[in-house]
């Protein structure tokens, strides 16, 4: 356990800050479709918001019943807000991005995860809101 644990510091120690964006910009991806797929069930436009060491989903439009009762919404399958804090030394930045009861994103959106080097960014396509992480 102990050796476990020691290599699980170590790797997080020494693991490259540039992979660490390039891991954060596939989970913002990985978000914006869960998010498409959480409109489109619940019949709710959602709303991304970006905050300088991470991001939210929340409803667009606030309800006293679920799943628009919380702010953020909570993630059904983990039952915690969808509140998603950045690895330190990372930083975000976006807009402001809402998805319609279709999936549809408002528009087109380029999310950058920077840090020291090379910075990564997420670009959501207007029409569709298929999302690439770069």
């Amino acid at each position: 356990v102990i050796s476990a644990v020691l290599v699980y510091v170590a790797v997080r120690t020494f693991q490259p800050t540039e992979a660490l964006a390039l891991q954060q910009a596939e989970r913002l991806r990985n978000d914006l479709r869960r998010m498409q797929t959480l409109a489109t069930t619940w019949g709710q436009a959602l709303r991304l918001t970006v905050g300088a060491n991470g991001y939210s989903i929340s409803c667009v439009t606030a309800s006293a019943l679920p799943p628009c009762n919380a702010s953020p919404v909570l993630d059904p399958a983990t039952r915690n807000p969808y509140l998603v804090n950045l690895e330190p030394g990372l930083t975000l930045s976006g807009p402001t991005l809402d998805i319609d009861p279709l999936g549809r994103p408002g528009g087109a959106a380029t999310f950058t995860i920077a840090v020291g080097g090379v910075p990564r960014t997420v670009i959501v396509t207007a029409i569709t809101g298929f999302a690439t992480a770069q």
